[in-house]
């Protein structure tokens, strides 16, 4: 009897030691994202971008009582109510846009304690969860994000915990239960409030869920898509209502015309591509404008945005339809935008390099890292397929879906997260195959 209770207390003791030993590293890291983050505050007084007044109308909105409003006093349809009331709860506790600012960088540079115990969880040692911190708290493009009132820090932070229930999915001899699968998707439908491109990653994780769910596949599938769309439904109804429009947002038609589909046009041009690009959306919405006047003749009263969106939405899918091509290397470069463009700026910002050497040395280094990425994804997919899949379609779609004529490294944010994670791998793999080499190097020699 003595002896088992000894090894029960050796392993409990060890046990906890490791357990203190997570707590550090994955609290280091988060001093040294913090850090980062408190630095890049200091060196970047920018807090408001072009998108941000659409975002602070309807808060203000919200807080004198008027509802969910935009310009006009019209019904808000182009923006989703996440964001929104998010900055009015940070209006309501007195915070400015600085004020915001502030917390934002403060909720990312938190998010790295996530990010080691995400990396932990997927299996990786703790050398290379605190090595994805280190990543994550030097990714250029999180920190100027953390510092614009925009939505991605909040987004950011909601696909995080989705991606997290997910892991757990895939991890083995873990399985999915109805009510995981009911956390997965009130948060993926939450996430669709802040911003609506997430919408349809209801498909990616619910690929995800049948392949790793053992039993129960339909009942959880079920759960998961009910508990993904009450809240973009009920919100796609109050547009119906308020607008006419049945859609989660009216953005999608004005980011097909005056994005994709002027980027389209702009693509079979010669010249600059984001100075062609303006001229066409300027030209396409004149004729989005026409055919509304036509449609609607004597008309007085503003046109609501809803209305506009549905006219953009036909005329940019004309277009689009008939420059498959064209589309197709629009794609090709928003993609590449998004995952090796954004580190001119911040870079910048942080070293004061001038800003075409720190956008070279920002671009270098996102090479570098996509490659660390491809090497980690092909090492994760031969320890757990799932889990490889799990992120590869996690990144594909929110890089994919946005990458139109708007495409930049904004996008990649939200998903920065799990990039890092696949990276920190990529680099463990690299690391024992450089040290092999070198040792037969010295043998030679």
């Amino acid at each position: 009897m003595v002896p088992q209770l000894q090894a029960v207390n050796t392993t409990h003791t060890r046990g906890a030691r490791l357990l203190r030993r997570d707590v550090f590293w994955a609290g280091l890291g988060l001093f040294v994202a913090a850090s980062f983050h408190f630095f890049y505050f200091l060196v970047d007084p920018e807090h408001i971008a072009p998108d941000t007044p659409s975002y602070l109308g309807p808060a203000y909105s919200i807080l004198e009582g008027r509802g969910f409003l935009g310009s006009g006093g019209l019904p808000e349809t182009m923006r989703t109510p996440g964001y929104p009331l998010f900055l009015a709860t940070c209006m309501l506790l007195g915070m400015e846009t600085s004020g915001v600012g502030i917390l934002q960088h403060l909720l990312l540079a938190a998010l790295a304690f996530g990010i080691y115990y995400l990396a932990r969880t997927i299996g990786a040692p703790k050398g290379l969860a605190f090595l994805a911190n280190i990543l994550y708290g030097i990714d250029f493009p999180s920190l100027q994000a953390a510092n614009r009132v925009l939505t991605e820090v909040l987004f950011t932070l909601i696909l995080f915990f989705v991606g997290w229930v997910a892991v757990r999915w895939t991890k083995e001899g873990c399985d999915v239960r109805p009510a995981g699968a009911a956390l997965a998707g009130f948060l993926g439908g939450l996430s669709a409030l802040v911003r609506p491109i997430s919408v349809f990653y209801i498909l990616p994780l619910g690929v995800v869920l049948w392949l790793s769910a053992k039993e129960k596949r339909i009942v959880n599938l079920v759960v998961l898509t009910i508990c993904f769309s009450v809240l973009p439904l009920a919100w796609a109804l109050r547009n119906q209502k308020e607008a006419g429009l049945f859609s989660l947002s009216s953005i999608t038609g004005e980011s097909l015309l005056f994005w994709r589909a002027a980027g389209a046009l702009a693509m079979g041009e010669r010249g600059d591509f984001d100075t062609m690009r303006a001229f066409h959306a300027k030209r396409l919405r004149n004729i989005a404008l026409e055919r509304l006047a036509d449609s609607s003749p004597g008309r007085t009263d503003p046109t609501p945005h809803a209305k506009k969106a549905e006219v953009y939405s036909n005329l940019a899918k004309e277009i689009l339809l008939g420059h498959l091509w064209n589309t197709l290397m629009l794609t090709i470069r928003g993609v590449g935008a998004a995952i090796f463009g954004g580190g001119g700026v911040p870079i910048s910002r942080l070293t004061g390099l001038p800003y075409n050497s720190a956008k070279i040395a920002g671009s270098v280094w996102s090479v570098v890292c996509f490659l660390c990425f491809v090497i980690g994804i092909r090492t994760l997919w031969k320890e757990n397929w799932r889990t490889g899949l799990l992120l590869l379609v996690t990144i594909g779609y929110f890089v994919l879906i946005p990458a139109g004529g708007e495409g930049y490294s904004r996008f990649r944010v939200p998903v920065v997260p799990f990039y890092v994670v696949g990276i920190a791998f990529g680099i463990g793999k690299i690391i024992p195959s450089l040290r092999r080499n070198l040792g037969r190097s010295d043998g030679l020699g």
